[in-house]
């Protein structure tokens, strides 16, 4: 039994869907392999030559679609290194700091942080962030406690 060239084309496709299967997340082999479904429907209609022209412009037309939905599929959410944004917020001491002696520390969104403050805060007591110093959250008591 011989094989025609759309059954060439349809061996491609499935291998390439395979490794894009156990690929994480690019894309790139399945627009290859849609590529080739499209060149086995291609190959039994033209000539040889069109085949792989039809083959490399449906290629590349599904990857310049598909990069910016994979980009937006693999978009982890991330938070912003910007400390600053801490900045007005409440936090809750979760050590004793004392204004002379030594920092204690605040827990803010599940983060500890070294906090300094002018006066006394008791462990358990709400804070307002006023600004960030190097690695320090300075701060004082939530007013009207």
């Amino acid at each position: 039994m011989a094989i025609d060239n759309w059954m060439v084309w349809i061996i491609i496709a499935i291998v390439l869907f395979i490794v894009e299967l156990v690929t994480p997340g690019t894309f790139f082999f399945f627009c290859i392999g849609v590529g080739a479904v499209v060149a086995a429907v291609a190959s039994s209609l033209v000539n040889p030559v069109i085949t792989w022209i039809v083959f490399f412009v449906v290629s590349i037309i599904m990857i310049v679609i598909s990069r910016p939905i994979a980009r937006g599929l693999n978009r982890e959410k991330t938070r912003d290194a910007n400390a600053d944004e801490l900045i007005g917020k409440k936090a809750k001491v979760t050590e004793l700091i004392d204004a002379d002696k030594h920092p204690g520390m605040a827990k803010i969104d599940g983060e500890v942080w070294l906090a300094k403050s002018e006066e006394r805060i008791e462990k358990n007591e709400d804070v307002d962030i006023l600004r960030i110093e190097g690695n320090y959250l300075i701060v004082e008591k939530v007013k009207g406690e």
